[in-house]
């Protein structure tokens, strides 16, 4: 799985010593339905990820059975790149593409407003929207609710405050 890993990373262009990986196993004791998350790092010692297991399982349940047979659910590896900060710059969108997707009833304080749904991709650095105001992507959808502000900064985040100026 490492070795897979670094080379996705290589082929976006990050090189081997700015790679990091994590190791996790999700693992339980045969029979049982649910599982615990334990971290691996770097050893294979399969003694040490046992004693992992038990402590893991004695922190979120309350106990463990050290004697007890235990089994790999799953196996995790996940790999990470050091990038430039100046190496994926935001881009603001090109165009003048309808930023407004529509309109539609949305519920505050239990009660239905009219409610602006923007474009996600459409936004520019320096555009500010009073709540009530859905902002959906292909990915997820951010609600700024009335009595706040959303602010799109430099770098193409949402900033989002509310009108006493706590986020």
């Amino acid at each position: 799985m490492q070795a897979e890993a670094a080379e996705l990373l290589a082929s976006e262009g990050i090189e081997a010593a700015d790679h990091s990986f994590t190791r996790s196993a999700d693992m339980r004791y045969v029979g049982q339905e649910y599982s615990v998350n334990v971290d691996v790092g770097g050893t294979i010692a399969l003694d040490e990820i046992d004693e992992s297991f038990h402590d893991a399982h004695r922190i979120r349940y309350g106990h463990s059975t050290p004697d007890a047979p235990v089994e790999f659910v799953n196996l995790r590896l996940a790999g990470f790149g050091l990038i430039a900060a100046d190496a994926a710059p935001f881009r603001a969108p090109d165009g003048d593409d309808e930023l407004v997707a529509g309109r539609r009833q949305a519920v505050f304080d239990g009660e239905a407003v009219e409610t602006a749904v923007l474009h996600r991709d459409r936004l520019r650095p320096g555009a500010s929207f009073e709540g009530p105001v859905v902002v959906e992507e292909e990915s997820s959808t951010t609600v700024v609710p009335p009595g706040s502000t959303m602010t799109v900064d430099d770098l193409g985040n949402l900033l989002i405050t509310t009108t006493n100026g706590r986020p």
